[in-house]
Parts: structure tokens; sequence; C-alpha cells
């Protein structure tokens, strides 16, 4: 989210994180659909729009409108310890997963910074922002990206690569996982083949 994802990097309470930067070359080189296959299905249940205008035909998910400057997100049932991914195509700065979901002010995000070449691991606690880790990895046209939660663990993974990670408690019994986004980038942007998997 550019506006978003840019300001947060400097801003305060980091948590803890462990980070491993990816080789941006090998990753970069690395066809999304070449990644190993996501074992999860889509979510059976209703998604429900929290903020914003959605349309959602089984295979993608985008925005109705432009939601302007306020965070648009739509969540559905993913369960507390599980494996989230889903594929964006085109990557946009605007434009993520969210996941351990409390409400449209308390939630995780991971989403691509084009501008700043990087991926970030946001948390959104009433309604204010923090950067918990970041890994820089060069972009192609999509990518798929998954979270997999167990506890209060937190794994980022790329294209099949694991990618950073996190520790979290205040937010680990939070069961609901969708998709988020700000701003101009809303028009463009996609989702694709959201699953979710328990077997984590």
């Amino acid at each position: 989210v550019a506006g978003l994802l840019v300001a947060v990097l400097g801003s305060g309470f980091a948590t803890p994180a462990r980070v491993r930067d990816l080789d941006a070359a090998r990753l970069i080189a690395e066809d999304p659909d070449g990644a190993p296959a996501f074992s999860g299905s889509p979510p059976a249940g209703p998604w429900d729009d929290l903020r914003g205008r959605w349309t959602h035909d089984g295979h993608s998910i985008a925005m109705v409108s432009p939601p302007g400057p306020t965070i648009a997100l739509t969540v559905v049932d993913a369960g507390a310890d599980a494996r989230v991914g889903v594929t964006l195509e085109p990557l946009r700065d605007e434009a993520g997963l969210v996941f351990r979901v409390a409400d449209a002010r308390n939630y995780w995000a991971v989403a691509p910074s084009v501008t700043l070449r990087a991926w970030l691991l946001v948390r959104v606690r009433n309604g204010r922002l923090s950067t918990a880790a970041s890994s820089r990895a060069l972009f192609g046209s999509r990518a798929r990206v998954e979270v997999r939660l167990h506890g209060s663990s937190i794994d980022i993974w790329l294209n099949g690569r694991y990618l950073m990670g996190t520790i979290d408690g205040h937010l680990q019994h939070q069961e609901r996982a969708g998709v988020a986004v700000r701003g101009p980038g809303g028009r463009t942007a996609r989702w694709l083949d959201f699953r979710v998997a328990h077997d984590v």
C-alpha cells in the first residue's frame, strides 16, 4: 500500500521479527506457477465486506469501486491456525493479504511495495500501523503470497519460499483472513485463487 506502507516503514512500535531475505535474483527468475501446489481449498464461508464494495466470483476478488484514502477490506473465516494463500496479479502498492482480522482497525497484513522493491509485514492496531518486518525482493508481474499461522507464529512465504516471519500473541485467536486495498491501486488490483488449508 504505497502511501500507507512507505509511511509505516519508519513508524514506532515494531514487534520482534525473525527475517531472512531471499536471493532476489533467484526469486525473480522463478515462475510463480512453478511453485509447489497449494493444497488448500477456497473458503466455504461467506465473505464479509468490512469496508468498501467487492466482487467475488469464486476465482478472483476485485473492488467494485476505488476506496479512496480509506483502507478497504473483505474477509472470510479461515481458522486461527491455518495456511492462507493468494496470487496477486498484477502487483500493486495498494493491495495485499490480511489475516488475524479482529475488525477494520485491528489486523495483520502483508503486501508488496513496488516503489521500495520490498515486501512488508504490517500490524494494524487501533487503526495505527507499524512495520513488523520487511524483506527486499525483485518483482515480476505476479506473485503467490502465503501466510502460515500457528499459535503466535506468523511466517510469510513468497512463490513457495520462506520470506520472513514474526511472533505476535495479541491477535493469534482471530480467525478471519482476506484481502485489502487503498487508493488508486484498487482500480486494477486483482487477487486470484484465494485458498485456505489447516495442515500447519
